[in-house]
C-alpha cells in the first residue's frame, strides 16, 4: 500500500481547469492524508472530465472541533466520475460538490466527519449509487440550493444508500425530480429523510 501526505497548512491543494483521472490502487492501499485541519484538502475547479477512484482521502490528524475544511471539493465542474472512495475524519464535510453538471458518484463510503458526507449546492444531473456513511454529524447525503450561487439543483437519483448512526440520513432542500431508492437509514439522531425549503438558502 502506498500514503501521500500533504501539507494543506499554507491552503488546500487547488487544481483548475484539469481534465484527467487521479486513480489509486484501492481502498486500503492508496491513501491521501492531508496534515492540517485549518484548511480543506483538495479542491478541484472548472474541470471537465475528471475521474477519482480507488483512495483513501483524509487528514492526518484526529479532528475534534467542526471548522470549514473539507476533504475534497469540486466547483463549477461537469462529467464528472467519482469511483470506490473512502472519506473519514473531517471537521467538515466529506464531499462538497458546488454548481456541477452530470456527475455520477459510485461506491463511495463516508465517515466519521464533523458535518456532512455529502454536501451537494446547486449541481444538476447528480447520480449516486451505492453510498454509505456513518457517524457523521449532518446528513449523509444533502442536495440543496442556493439562490447566490451558480446553477441550479435538480435532476438527481440516490439508488443504493445506507447511513448509519448519523445526524441525518437524506436531506432535500428545494430540489427539483429528485429520487431515493434502495436504502436504510438506521439511528438517524435528527431524522431519516428531510425534504425542506429553507428560507436562509432560497425562496425557490
Amino acid at each position: 500500500g502506498s500514503a501521500c501526505r500533504y501539507n494543506n497548512a499554507p491552503a488546500a491543494l487547488v487544481v483548475t481547469g484539469w481534465s484527467g483521472i487521479l486513480s489509486g490502487e484501492g481502498i486500503g492501499k492508496s491513501k491521501i492524508a492531508c496534515t492540517s485541519l485549518a484548511n480543506t484538502c483538495l479542491q478541484f475547479v472548472s474541470s471537465s472530465g475528471l475521474g477519482i477512484r480507488d483512495l483513501e482521502i483524509t487528514f492526518a490528524i484526529a479532528p475534534r472541533v467542526r471548522n470549514g475544511a473539507q476533504l475534497l471539493v469540486i466547483n463549477k465542474s461537469t462529467d464528472l466520475h467519482l469511483d470506490r472512495l473512502y472519506l473519514h475524519d473531517g471537521p467538515s464535510s466529506a464531499l462538497n460538490l458546488n454548481s456541477n453538471t452530470h456527475v455520477f458518484i459510485s461506491g463511495v463510503s463516508f465517515a466519521n466527519m464533523l458535518a456532512n458526507g455529502g454536501f451537494f449546492v446547486n449541481n444538476s444531473d447528480l447520480h449516486g449509487t451505492n453510498i454509505t456513511g456513518m457517524n457523521d454529524q449532518d446528513a449523509d447525503w444533502e442536495l440543496s440550493q442556493y439562490d447566490g450561487q451558480t446553477g441550479s439543483c435538480g435532476n438527481s437519483t440516490l439508488d443504493g444508500f445506507v447511513s448509519v448512526n448519523s445526524y441525518g440520513g437524506y436531506a432535500v432542500n428545494s430540489c427539483k425530480n429528485t429520487s431515493l431508492t434502495h436504502f436504510a437509514i438506521v439511528d438517524g439522531q435528527l431524522g431519516g429523510i428531510g425534504v425542506v425549503q429553507s428560507a436562509t438558502t432560497t425562496t425557490t
